[in-house]
């Protein structure tokens, strides 16, 4: 099974401000690549059962960028971001520190007066039972951390998540 990251960054722009989107999306996409991630925008997601998630999990009542995030230009899942492979310690360590750059990744773009909320859903196996979590910028990185490790030792399991994230 495949973790997939993905979801939708609710803008306020004006539906017919084209270029001011794609300003935005050339913004968001630099800054992914300085944090170590990569970022698709739909239509490119290349599974349709990811966009359908997109569609499913992500409401929006404002202009959105939906999107899916990977660890490489030639990468199509979030596998590295979130597979604690054979040892759980060093998957532990490795999972929090890409939380960590995802973390960085959208303190970049938020406090902008562009962005109402992003919505991150996180799944394996295109899981559609998630549990939504609603936090700030503010509190995000711990929130995640949170529900990703749970109070216990972490297990090599990860919960369908859906985050919403406001300013």
């Amino acid at each position: 099974m495949s973790y997939v990251l993905f979801g939708k960054i609710e803008l306020n722009i004006e539906d017919d401000n084209k270029s001011l989107l794609e300003t935005f999306a050339w913004k968001i996409s630099k800054s992914a690549m300085e944090n170590q991630l990569y970022v698709i925008f739909s239509p490119l997601i290349p599974q349709k059962i990811v966009r359908d998630m997109i569609a499913e999990q992500c409401d929006s009542r404002y202009r959105a960028l939906d999107f899916l995030i990977t660890s490489s230009p030639i990468a199509n899942t979030s596998d590295a971001f979130f597979s604690s492979e054979v040892d759980i310690n060093n998957g532990v360590q490795r999972i929090d520190e890409n939380l960590q750059l995802i973390n960085k990744w959208i303190t970049t773009f938020m406090p902008s007066d562009e962005v109402n909320s992003v919505q991150l859903p996180i799944t394996e196996g295109y899981d559609c039972n998630f549990q939504r979590v609603t936090t700030n910028m503010q509190e995000m990185l711990e929130v995640f951390k949170k529900q990703i490790f749970g109070e216990h030792i972490y297990s090599g399991f990860i919960p369908s998540l859906c985050f919403r994230i406001t300013n």
